[in-house]
């Protein structure tokens, strides 16, 4: 009605800060008239601006009494109230009466619950409030803040408390609150939290406190920023040698190796990272479950990515065992996405698809609060699907994975996310987005480890692309060569530079090096990197010549390869393995396998009687136990009325579950549910 130029945003904007309240869009309205900068003064609209501030001040607050006037302004600094906390807060006995009264007069008091036990102020007439109080009784708010925090430690509720310290500005008592938070860590999730606290706190407050420190190192670690991780450890390993403590110092020591451990990892060198995670938990023999669970875990990872599976296999087994007595479930669902890893490693691609997809199972259930794990699970499983060539469902999957990785910012999830995510682009001929895609990845990752995958990932596709030149140039400064003794952290790039060899038609080079693969790989039983290291083996002999030769190691692949649906390693090596299937199905190989294969090329013409791998359920997100057991229900042909009377629920409680089931199925009724159902083997 005042013609103002707002944006939809901006009006939006407005509508969030005065909650609907039509008076205050009014004195809003006011205040933007003569505004030359309408858009900043509507992000900084409060209750201070002068027309809320004098309307809010003559209508309402100076209408009260001086028992209500006391009562709204002690009690402002509060985001949630309640009798017993106001009573804290203002040291009266009559606070509940009090809170009463303020609702009864309309006095911008909003309920958060339907018993009306907590409240909250309106957003613009806590400004308000609190700009009054700072103005009449300064030297009071530190201790009302002081009361709130102490009744909400009686209480039990330490993250409300460290929120009330941060908005009072006592950092002490932050710094104090968050030392006791560290102390019942559980997760990545809490360690993720402590670490946004511990951001608003000066540093000097943060140097003093050594615990503080090793979480900030911790967080700064897996998020990619390890060059500001000096100053923390300076002062956790300045604190050591001042103290006389012997228990502190062993355990600080502990926690400082144990960070030194993951660096190793991260850095490439497997022995250090070995070699530091058993002295950490030597230190940490005994309590520290959480850190514990960490080495074990780094401990398996080092196992894995040195291609030492029956090493890795009992580390993790032992960090379940650690996990257990820590009651953590979201650890658990950690190591089962290791335990999967490992079984991808084994080439066991079906077993680590149902891992993956019941910790996907439980963490959703858990609404969410699983995020490492959750990411983790998604990009494990696109990486599977690509391998099955299921290219769009390993999309969904992989977007939904890179979403939570970038959140939680884990270095090694990122980078294989981005790394299969990049691939299947390529696969889907949207060659610029895969490169697109390597270049955020790029700017995301800066640990040494997966950078170098990353650059070897980019030259593949330059490889595909016959860039030999671009390719090439990568050779000559990788600091790789085919007389090199192979490391398995280091396979991807190994088996990339064969790669860049036999597109350079040097093949001959190729042989001890790919044999040198092989034999790390057999002795790892990694039957993964067997497959593909063969499969390399014959087209090495084929460029050489030696039919025969690529033929057998080409069968041996093929015979390793086929129960588990592998694909894509075939297809991305285009027509040269292209060429070489033709020849096996001449001679009758693996027949109906290297059939399917074929049919899967770009440029190949599938027999009519070819059929795609069978695949697992593709579900973005797996049914739970209840939502199977609704399903199988209305297959039997039960109604909602007689589904919730067999599993004594409501009929909306039913209808609930047939709306979560239709939405992941991608469905609108129960004839598709059923068809979907039976086409991807739930009932």
């Amino acid at each position: 009605t005042r013609g103002l130029a707002l944006s939809p945003e901006e009006v939006a904007f407005l509508t969030e800060r005065t909650e609907g309240w039509i008076a205050g869009l009014q004195l809003a309205a006011l205040s933007l008239q003569n505004q030359e900068d309408v858009h900043r003064f509507v992000l900084a609209f409060r209750g201070s601006h002068a027309f809320v501030l004098d309307y809010l001040t003559d209508e309402v607050l100076s209408q009260q009494s001086p028992s209500i006037q006391e009562f709204l302004l002690k009690t402002s600094i509060l985001t949630r109230l309640n009798g017993s906390l106001a009573n804290a807060v203002i040291e009266r006995e009559d606070g509940k009466t009090l809170l009463e009264q303020v609702r009864q007069a309309n006095l911008f008091l909003i309920p958060l619950d339907q018993e009306r036990r907590w409240y909250r102020y309106h957003q613009l007439f806590a400004d308000l409030l609190r700009v009054r109080l700072e103005e009449t009784h300064p030297e009071l708010v530190p201790t009302l803040y002081q009361r709130t925090i102490a009744w909400y430690k009686q209480q039990g509720l330490l993250e409300e408390a460290i929120e009330s310290a941060l908005a009072g500005r006592l950092f002490e008592d932050v710094a104090d609150l968050l030392e006791q938070r560290i102390q019942t860590m559980r997760s990545y999730r809490d360690m993720v939290a402590i670490w946004h606290w511990m951001k608003a706190l000066p540093d000097e407050v943060t140097y003093r406190r050594p615990r503080l420190c090793m979480i900030a190192a911790w967080s700064l670690l897996l998020s990619g920023q390890g060059e500001h991780i000096p100053p923390y450890l300076q002062a956790v390993l300045a604190a050591v040698e001042t103290s006389t403590q012997e228990t502190f110092k062993r355990e600080m020591l502990g926690h400082v190796m144990a960070l030194q451990a993951v660096q190793a990892r991260y850095g490439g060198d497997s022995s250090d990272a070995i070699a530091l995670s058993l002295r950490a938990l030597e230190y940490l023999a005994e309590g520290y479950l959480f850190t514990r669970s960490v080495l074990y875990m780094n401990l398996g990872y080092v196992y894995l990515h040195s291609g030492k599976i029956e090493e890795a296999d009992h580390t993790f087994k032992q960090a379940l065992q650690v996990v257990h007595e820590s009651g953590n479930p979201y650890l658990v669902l950690t190591i089962r996405c290791n335990q999967a890893k490992l079984l991808a490693a084994r080439g066991q691609l079906r077993l680590a698809t149902d891992t993956y997809q019941q910790v996907l199972e439980v963490s959703i259930e858990g609404r969410g609060r699983g995020l490492p794990e959750e990411a983790s699970a998604y990009i494990g499983l696109g990486e599977i699907r690509r391998e099955w060539n299921a290219l769009h469902p390993a999309l969904e999957v992989l977007t939904r994975g890179l979403e939570l990785a970038n959140l939680i910012g884990e270095m090694g999830t990122l980078s294989t996310g981005y790394m299969t995510l990049a691939r299947v682009k390529y696969a889907q001929g949207e060659t610029e987005q895969a490169f697109e895609v390597l270049r955020q990845a790029e700017q995301r990752v800066h640990i040494p480890l997966y950078s170098a995958q990353l650059a070897a990932c980019r030259v593949r596709l330059w490889i595909a692309q016959r860039e030999v030149a671009r390719a090439t140039a990568w050779g000559r400064t990788c600091g790789l060569t085919p007389q090199d003794q192979p490391s398995y952290q280091r396979e991807w790039e190994y088996l990339t530079l064969v790669r860049l060899l036999l597109v350079q038609h040097r093949a001959d080079e190729t042989i001890a090096l790919l044999r040198r693969l092989l034999s790390m790989a057999d002795i790892g039983k990694r039957t993964g990197s067997m497959i593909e290291i063969l499969m390399l083996q014959a087209l090495a002999y084929q460029a050489l010549g030696q039919t025969q030769q690529a033929l057998f190691q080409l069968t041996q692949a093929l015979q390793l390869a086929e129960a588990q649906g592998y694909a894509r390693l075939f297809l991305d090596e285009g027509p040269s393995l292209a060429a070489l299937l033709h020849e096996a199905a001449t001679q009758q190989i693996v027949p109906e396998y290297v059939q399917t294969l074929l049919a899967q090329f770009p440029d190949t013409t599938a027999p009519s009687s070819v059929q795609s791998f069978p695949l697992p359920p593709l579900l973005l997100e797996p049914l739970s136990e209840r939502e199977r057991t609704v399903l199988r229900f209305v297959a039997a042909g039960l109604s909602n009325q007689e589904t919730a009377a067999q599993l004594s629920i409501t009929t909306g409680a039913v209808k609930k579950h047939l709306s979560n089931i239709y939405s992941k199925l991608g469905v609108s009724s129960r004839t598709m549910a059923l068809a979907r159902a039976r086409e991807l083997d739930l009932l």
